[in-house]
C-alpha cells in the first residue's frame, strides 16, 4: 500500500511539476526516507480517522515518527497542538520552541543551556517549573506557562457522545498502571494492583474498570491480565499520534474516577479536568531489554530532590477519596501549572 501511494505522489510531481525532476535537491528528498515516512505517517493517521479508544490492536500499531515541528518530541502525544491552542497562534506553523513532553520533578532539565536559549520559546506546565528552569540558566523571557496540556486539547467525543458512554458503562473507575517504553520495562507486582483495583470497586460500588494502557505495553500483550479480571482496556493510542492528548482526555471524562500505582503526568491531568484520583504506591522496577535495572537519575542530587517532590505529591494522594481535596488541588497547582 505504502510502496502504491508513494508511486502515485511520484508520478503525479512529474506529472504537474516537470521542472522539479531537474531539481536534484527535490528528487532527494523525494527519494529521502523522511520522505517515505511522512507518507507513511500521513496514511497510518488517515486509517486512525474513526478508531475508538476501544480499538487496541489499530491504536497501539507503530507509527513512525514524522513531524515539521522544530524540534521532534513537541509533537509527542500531540502536545504541539494543545501548546497552539493555548498560545493562539496556528494549529499549521510549527511551534517556535521546545514543549516539555510531560511533568518533570527533581528539577532535572533534559536541555542544556546553549540548546534551550537557542529556541524562541520554552513551554512548560507550572510556575514552579519556570522557577527550576530559570535556575538552569533559561532566560525568563524565553519561559511560558501553559499549566496543564490536556485542558487545551480538543476531546475525542462531543458531550452527548460522553454521557452516552457514561449511561452505558455506570460508575467507572480508570485505572492507568505504570507504563512501559520501547527501550525500558516496568517491572510490578500487577497481582497485588489488581487486587487493589477489585477492592476499591466492592467498597466504593464502581459498576465496570477502565484501565487505560500504553501502546507499548499493549505490543507485549500486558493488558490480557487486565481482561481476565473482565476490565474494559482502552488506550490513548501510540506516542506519535496526534491525538492521543484528545482521547486520554474524553478516556478520563467518561469516568466518575481515577487511580493508579506511580506517580506521574496523570495525575495532574486527571484532577485537571475535575476527577479525584488515588495513587496506590508499589514498588515498581524499570528494566532494561538486556534485564539490567535501568538508571532513572542522572545525578545524586536530582534523585535527592525527585524523592522529596515524589513525597510531597503521593502524600496527598495516598487516601482514595470521592472527592478532590484542598490540599490536593494545591499541590496540583504547584507541579501541574494553572487551569
Amino acid at each position: 500500500m505504502l510502496s502504491k501511494l508513494f508511486s502515485f505522489f511520484k508520478d503525479k510531481t512529474n506529472q504537474y511539476f516537470p521542472s522539479l525532476r531537474k531539481n536534484t535537491s527535490v528528487r532527494r528528498f523525494r527519494n529521502s526516507l523522511r520522505f517515505r515516512a511522512m507518507l507513511e505517517n500521513k496514511l497510518k493517521m488517515r486509517q486512525l480517522d474513526n478508531a475508538s479508544f476501544f480499538d487496541l490492536q489499530k491504536l497501539s500499531r507503530d507509527i513512525p515518527l514524522y513531524t515539521t515541528e522544530y524540534f521532534n518530541q513537541n509533537c509527542f502525544f500531540g502536545n504541539h497542538l494543545a501548546a497552539k491552542k493555548a498560545l493562539g497562534v496556528s494549529l499549521s506553523s510549527p511551534v517556535r520552541g521546545y514543549v516539555e513532553h510531560g511533568i518533570y520533578f527533581g528539577q532535572d532539565i533534559l536541555l542544556t543551556d546553549h540548546e534551550v536559549n537557542g529556541f524562541e520559546r520554552y513551554i512548560t506546565f507550572s510556575d514552579y517549573r519556570k522557577e527550576c528552569l530559570m535556575r538552569a540558566g533559561v532566560r525568563p523571557e524565553k519561559i511560558q506557562v501553559i499549566g496543564p496540556y490536556i485542558i487545551h486539547a480538543t476531546p475525542s467525543l462531543m458531550p452527548n457522545q460522553v454521557k452516552k458512554l457514561q449511561e452505558e458503562f455506570g460508575k467507572v473507575l480508570l485505572v492507568i498502571p505504570s507504563h512501559s517504553h520501547e527501550l525500558m520495562h516496568t517491572d510490578f507486582h500487577e497481582d497485588s494492583f489488581i487486587n487493589e483495583v477489585l477492592k476499591i470497586k466492592e467498597s466504593i460500588g464502581f459498576t465496570n474498570i477502565f484501565v487505560c494502557m500504553f501502546f507499548v505495553d499493549i505490543q507485549k500483550n500486558r493488558h490480557v491480565e487486565y481482561q481476565k479480571q473482565g476490565f474494559t482496556i482502552v488506550t490513548a493510542g501510540h506516542r506519535h499520534d496526534s491525538r492521543f492528548l484528545g482521547r486520554l482526555r474524553s478516556i478520563i471524562d467518561i469516568s466518575s474516577s481515577t487511580m493508579s500505582n506511580s506517580l506521574g503526568t496523570h495525575v495532574g491531568y486527571c484532577v485537571a479536568l475535575g476527577k479525584p484520583h488515588y495513587i496506590w504506591q508499589q514498588s515498581i522496577e524499570y528494566m532494561r531489554p538486556s534485564g539490567e535495572k535501568q538508571q532513572r537519575f542522572s545525578t545524586h542530587e536530582i534523585e535527592k530532590q525527585y524523592l522529596k517532590e515524589e513525597a510531597e505529591v503521593i502524600k496527598v494522594f495516598s487516601n482514595y477519596s470521592e472527592t478532590i481535596t484542598p490540599e490536593q488541588l494545591e499541590v496540583v497547582h504547584k507541579y501541574w501549572g494553572p487551569f
